[in-house]
């Protein structure tokens, strides 16, 4: 692990997109010794979840024999950049393709009662039409998607710190195994057994058919569809990233 001072190491911030699977990779990422989690906001509900510099300062100030991850859906502003440049914190970024992350927060405000979170859904949501709830959260949500991805991109070491959903639905063995590659972590320090329970679970969540990939695109209708693209243009997003934003591959 690195540090920022000689003495103190750095923090991991696990930048993610909502419903791209960042509660379970955060847990991969803790399950290494000496890896605690952590928040660096002082509350949630609706409020932005740009870091605070005071919170950072307490936990980096713990950081001499463990570091943390923080798991926040948190653009690059100039603030985290500069965060990042002086080695307080060390980025993954974690995205989803478009159509699935969002009918996957329809599932999220359909089925959860989250007052503090929903309080801005309008009150009837769960008895719209499935039309009616993918129009909501392409005109109120998606653009906040695109904000941050078109954001992280103009991290000079995206690519080197990227993590797909879609990986980790595939193969969530070797998603790990990316993480700690990034990480400069060894996997053999894992307790025993680490890695194959992490595979039970993931075959578990795969017979529960939790997390498909492409449903999106099944469930959307296509001038839905359409509409994602068009907001991704508007971006200057390029072609290949594009490509991915709106199936997942790249």
């Amino acid at each position: 692990m690195q540090t920022f001072n000689g003495t103190h190491f750095t923090g991991i911030l696990l930048a993610c997109m909502p419903k791209s699977g960042s509660t379970s990779t955060e847990e991969m990422v803790a399950m290494f010794p000496n890896i605690r989690k952590v928040d660096l906001v002082p509350g949630w509900d609706i409020r932005e979840q740009e870091i605070d510099v005071r919170a950072l300062e307490i936990h980096l100030n713990n950081n001499t024999a463990t570091t943390f991850i923080a798991q926040h859906h948190v653009c690059l502003s100039g603030t985290t950049r500069m965060l990042i440049d002086r080695k307080f914190l060390s980025p993954l970024v974690l995205t989803r393709n478009l159509p699935d992350a969002l009918v996957s927060l329809i599932d999220h405000f359909s089925n959860t009662d989250n007052s503090k979170e929903n309080f801005l859904l309008p009150a009837n949501f769960k008895d719209f039409p499935y039309e009616k709830k993918c129009d909501y959260v392409i005109s109120f949500h998606l653009p906040w998607y695109l904000k941050f991805f078109a954001s992280w991109l103009r991290y000079p070491h995206f690519s080197d710190v990227w993590l797909r959903y879609e990986d980790m639905a595939e193969d969530n063995i070797t998603f790990l195994k990316k993480i700690a590659d990034i990480l400069a972590f060894d996997l053999g320090t894992l307790p025993p057994g680490t890695l194959e329970n992490s595979k039970q679970k993931h075959l578990a969540a795969e017979r529960l058919n939790e997390g498909i990939s492409g449903r999106g695109k099944k469930l959307m209708r296509p001038q839905d569809i359409d509409r994602i693209k068009e907001l991704i243009a508007l971006y200057g997003i390029s072609e290949e990233h594009q490509d991915y934003l709106l199936s997942g591959t790249c």
